[in-house]
């Protein structure tokens, strides 16, 4: 399909489990990705599924969650 046809697809990029997150809209980083994933996910082309392009943008734009270590059970 179209991901695996990417030159900058990566298999190893992590898939990040989002059980809380934020973003700041303003953040040009985040606007590139987020314009990225959209353009593609919302022609509904390859996939319902987000997290498989979710997973190759913020890869391919460098993003690397905060890590939540401290959190409570």
């Amino acid at each position: 399909g179209w991901l695996n046809a990417q030159t900058d697809f990566s298999n190893d990029c992590i898939v990040w489990e989002n059980d809380f997150f934020g973003y700041d809209p303003n953040n040009r980083h985040f606007q590139r990705v987020t314009q990225f994933f959209w353009d593609h996910y919302s022609r509904e082309i390859d996939s319902w599924r987000d997290q498989p392009l979710w997973c190759h943008a913020i890869h391919k734009f460098g993003i690397s969650p905060v890590l939540m270590t401290n959190r409570q059970p």
